[in-house]
Formats: C-alpha cells, structure tokens, sequence
C-alpha cells in the first residue's frame, strides 16, 4: 500500500490501513435490463474529476450499449445536459441515489464497471474507491485509471484493465473490446473472499489487541 509510505517519509509517522470495502453477500437477481443490450456502469459520487465526460464522450462509438449512472452529486446538471446535447437520452440513463442495500442487485447487472478518475489531487491518486471493490463483489470487471492504488487491486488480482489514454476514438475501442470479449471473472468470488470487510475487520481487531 503506498499511502502509508508516504505518509512516513512526508511525516515521519507509521499507518496502518483498514480498507472500507464490502461485506460477502450471496448472489442476487438483477435489477436492471435496456432491451438486453450491454451494462456500462459508473456508481459512486457526481462530481468533477470522475471521468463520466470521457466516458458519454465516446458513448456514440459503441454499439449495442448503455452507460447507467448510479448516485448525484455537484455536476449532475452539467451531465444531464451533456447528454441532452448529444442527444444520448436513449443510450445514458441516470438512476439517482439507490439504497444501500439494493446497490448489489443493481452492480450485477452490469457488463463493466467504470472507475476512472482525473489526477486533481493526492486524495484522488492515491484514491482506491469502494466501486473497486463493489465491482469485484459483483463478478463485474473493471475499467480503471492506472494510478496506485486501483492498480494494486486490479492487476495484481486481475480484475479489469487499467488506462492512461481518454480520448473518446481510444476509449470507445477499449470498452467495446472488453465488451465484445467477456473477461474471465470465474476468479472474482475467490478474491471477494479476500478482499472483503470480514478479513478487514480482523486486522483492525489485531491491531487494536496490540495497542492495548
């Protein structure tokens, strides 16, 4: 993990890292369906540096597709629009907030998650979001940004493919690649095991057992 690292060479202290990632969940029924055309999911806060622009961008070069925007946020509106401009009202849909609990069913769904971010800050490099994990949880693969955190997960446990590139032509080819040729994922549910909140909540009792 490299965010302990530089927090000890930045302040001269040492860090432990408990994720928040998912707890195991038994397999659920899909709750979302475009006329059996193929899932392109984003999950998670609306707001900049996100990469949904890249993403709605390059939506008119792939076919038989849906981008599905799960959450709000800042730029919701600015969004919204986009996508009216294009006139991609039929191929992007924004479901809103989900509850927490039905999140899941709606993750299953798809055929790809997304996770690409803008290098904006520290706090988004070294960022490693829950959909990471949520993804993974739900046997989706992942299109990520290849920053180190993410990568950690997603190459060492081989859960999708990491980008540098976001030019809509680039991106389109990316995306229809992985979805015209499904990821072998039979892997997913022995890595959610562990990588789930059970294995973090034993090392955050290690760790409290040993300061007290």
């Amino acid at each position: 993990c490299a965010l302990p690292i530089y927090y000890q060479q930045r302040y001269g202290i040492q860090m432990e890292v408990i994720r928040n990632i998912p707890s195991l969940k038994k397999p659920a029924s899909k709750r979302l369906d475009y006329g059996g055309r193929k899932i392109i999911l984003y999950q998670g806060a609306l707001n900049i540096g996100r990469g949904l622009e890249w993403v709605i961008d390059a939506m008119p070069q792939i076919q038989n597709a849906v981008l599905v925007i799960i959450g709000s946020g800042d730029i919701e509106y600015q969004l919204r629009k986009i996508v009216i401009d294009k006139q991609l009202t039929n191929r992007v849909f924004f479901i809103g907030r989900v509850p927490g609990d039905e999140l899941y069913k709606y993750t299953s769904s798809a055929s790809l998650g997304l996770c690409l971010l803008e290098s904006i800050g520290l706090s988004y490099y070294y960022a490693l979001p829950n959909r990471v994990f949520d993804y993974l949880h739900a046997g989706v693969p992942i299109l990520a940004t290849d920053f180190p955190e993410i990568r950690n997960i997603v190459a060492n446990y081989n859960t999708g493919l990491l980008i540098k590139k976001y030019d809509p032509t680039y991106l389109a080819s990316i995306i229809t690649n992985l979805l015209d040729n499904k990821m072998d994922t039979t892997h997913f549910a022995t890595i959610a095991n562990e990588l789930c909140w059970e294995r973090e909540t034993e090392k955050l009792n290690n760790i409290i057992a040993t300061k007290l």
